[in-house]
């Protein structure tokens, strides 16, 4: 299959902690980028060698600078997770609201739902399609 515009495959891993709060952890997977025309987004994953009990989602981190960027991620579309190795995406374009002059998209890892949570890992690799309108 060939895969035009995704990213190269990174390793994500989570917290041992299933908190939404607290056991989520924010990857990046694109440069940044000026939010100015940006608002849909329809993004796709590839998810390899998923391990235990992982639960990934797209998300983004705002900033005003070019180059710093922070904290846990806001979620794009929160009708869509992954759980499971294999191909997936958003269904269709989803409506984002930016509020600061540069983006980072990327995905957000916790563990899902296991009794005593570990530290999971995967290999993912993802592609982020944006619109102005």
């Amino acid at each position: 299959m060939i895969r035009r515009g995704f990213s190269a495959f990174a390793c994500l891993f989570t917290r041992a902690d299933k908190s939404p709060s607290t056991g989520t952890r924010f990857f990046p997977i694109t440069a940044p980028r000026s939010t100015a025309d940006i608002k849909f987004v329809h993004a796709m994953m590839d998810v390899m060698n998923i391990t235990g009990d992982m639960h990934l989602q797209f998300g983004f981190v705002e900033s005003d600078e070019s180059d710093i960027f922070s904290g846990p991620g806001t979620v794009i579309d929160s009708n869509f997770s992954r759980t499971t190795d294999g191909f997936a995406g958003t269904d269709g374009y989803q409506a984002v609201t930016l509020t600061k002059a540069n983006v980072v998209f990327g995905i957000i890892t916790r563990n899902n739902t296991a009794t005593t949570p570990k530290i999971e890992l995967c290999w993912a690799s993802a592609r982020f399609d944006t619109r102005a309108c």
